[in-house]
């Protein structure tokens, strides 16, 4: 599979565009893994996808949760992340294009060293099938307009 995205630096103004491509699958220890072109691996795991990245950063995305509202809690490459599922069913109008009953993923983070109240937040829109479809920074405890909308997904003929 296949993803294009369109991502808008939020200081500058900036468009750039983010391309990401399964090259690879394999199974290990009944579990499916996902290389990608940027040299990351992805998989499923107790109700959790994470993403080991090329410099060894990860990400860990709750796609199921008991619905009480407590956050994933890690540390990778120096920051302290906490990760809740915000909404279940979310309906979405991205350009010309509709995902209905996306999940919100809502992420807060901030340096190990810091002082815990300067944090910064924002919410990932997953659609069931598709996967990552958009993300919204917080300012001010409320979301901006996306920063990142997916262009174009499909297959990749593996």
């Amino acid at each position: 599979r296949y993803w294009v995205y369109k991502h808008v630096d939020s200081d500058t103004g900036n468009e750039i565009e983010i391309e990401r491509r399964i090259v690879r699958r394999e199974q290990r220890d009944d579990r499916e893994l996902f290389f990608f072109d940027d040299g990351s691996m992805v998989y499923d795991q107790d109700g959790k996808i994470f993403e080991i990245g090329p410099e060894g950063g990860v990400n860990v995305v709750p796609i199921r949760g008991s619905g009480d509202d407590v956050p994933y809690i890690y540390r990778t490459q120096g920051l302290h992340i906490e990760k809740r599922i915000g909404a279940t069913s979310i309906a979405l109008v991205l350009g010309e294009r509709q995902f209905a009953d996306c999940l919100e993923v809502v992420t807060r983070f901030r340096r190990v060293e810091q002082d815990s109240t300067r944090s910064m937040a924002y919410s990932s829109y997953y659609s069931r099938g598709v996967g990552l479809v958009a993300r919204a920074q917080w300012f001010n405890g409320r979301h901006s307009e996306p920063t990142m909308i997916l262009q174009d997904f499909g297959p990749n003929g593996l």
